[in-house]
């Protein structure tokens, strides 16, 4: 049977990075992760834009991953298939 990793919100795959940090080495993805990271605190004035930068680095990353780093992902979660959601929207998948 085929595991899937299905990964739908910005924190899962802020999470899923960071157990992937050694291996990816992207400074967009340092970024996402301190910017995910930080949307629960912070001034309330400006946490819709922070939501929107992360959203738009989430497509950015998904998109732009090597084989290698997406060979890395499934090893480390032990899964056959990634699928990459946001907002009810496929994104990517591999």
């Amino acid at each position: 049977m085929e595991k899937v990793l299905e990964i739908t919100t910005l924190g899962h795959f802020k999470e899923t990075l960071q157990s992937m940090e050694a291996h990816i080495h992207m400074q967009i993805i340092h970024d996402y992760i301190n910017l995910v990271a930080g949307l629960s605190g912070g001034c309330s004035c400006n946490r819709k834009a922070r939501a929107n930068d992360a959203k738009r680095m989430y497509n950015i990353i998904a998109t732009s991953l090597t084989d290698d780093q997406k060979s890395s992902i499934k090893q480390v979660n032990s899964v056959d298939r990634v699928i990459l959601k946001l907002d009810n929207k496929t994104i990517n998948e591999f």
